[in-house]
């Protein structure tokens, strides 16, 4: 099962789920326990690291179906905690469902997903990205929806100020100035 996760194609692709088994993945770092779900090959969710172990899992869970959690890491896991190590993986191999979501955040989230590590991106410069000036609130709501941050760096955009500005994530704001300072080097 480990080769599912990963993905050759650099083009974005979306899937439905119905019925798929979705399979999850708990992993411990630096920061606290993270999780990782994905179904039908394609990453479906990513939970940033947690206090405890319990609420990693509650937060995984929260509206995935037939979800099991496998003892088998997959590559992703590997990946993300080379991340919290302060190393940069590449993550734009893998396949990511965001089927969920409506043409506007899915847009912005894969812009997002072009921002370079240890860059960061005004929440207006990527609205100007996506054609559309003057819509930063709706790309900040894009991102405060982004179900698989890291793989898609929500926490690389900023206010206009270069301002640290609503990152509902556990751990919150701080967590977000966390991340960057590791990836500023």
């Amino acid at each position: 099962m480990r080769d599912l996760t990963r993905s050759t194609a650099s083009k974005e692709r979306t899937t439905r789920r119905c019925n798929l088994k979705t399979s999850g993945a708990l992993f411990n770092t630096d920061y606290g326990f993270a999780a990782v779900a994905w179904s039908g090959g394609k990453i479906v969710r990513v939970i940033l690291p947690c206090r405890s172990k319990s609420r990693a899992i509650q937060k995984l869970e929260h509206g995935l179906e037939n979800l099991e959690i496998v003892s088998d890491d997959p590559p992703v896991v590997g990946d993300l905690k080379a991340f919290f190590r302060g190393e940069q993986p590449d993550f734009s191999g893998y396949e990511l469902d965001l089927s969920g979501l409506g043409p506007f955040h899915r847009k912005a989230l894969i812009e997002a997903r072009r921002i370079p590590y240890g860059e960061t991106v005004a929440y207006g410069e990527l609205a100007g990205r996506l054609g559309k000036p003057g819509a930063a609130r709706a790309v900040g709501a894009a991102m405060s929806g982004n179900p698989v941050p890291i793989l898609i760096p929500c926490h690389r955009v900023v206010g206009s100020d270069g301002s640290m500005r609503g990152f509902t994530a556990a751990g919150g704001i701080g967590l977000k100035k966390k991340l960057l300072q590791m990836e500023s080097g």
